[in-house]
């Protein structure tokens, strides 16, 4: 497969200054983790629903939100 003349046209356009294997490369990348990440939404659709008891109310959602993240370290530290 080739790709059309005129999108070849408006990667080099906009590439900023990276080279059009570069631009390909990255968009394909995106595409990869796009999917990779719809599919993981999909197979985990249902695992976690609000009847559970869990997250009745705004301030059981914060709690949780609040224990989750309670174990987290932001990248670089």
């Amino acid at each position: 497969m080739r790709i059309p003349v005129g999108l070849v046209e408006e990667i080099d356009r906009l590439a900023e200054g990276r080279s059009r294997g570069a631009v390909i490369t990255a968009a394909l990348e995106e595409f990869i983790r796009v999917r990779r990440l719809v599919r993981a939404i999909n197979q985990g659709r249902g695992l976690l629903s609000a009847d559970q008891g869990v997250w009745q109310t705004d301030a059981d959602v914060d709690r949780w939100v609040q224990t989750l993240r309670s174990g987290w370290e932001p990248p670089g530290r």
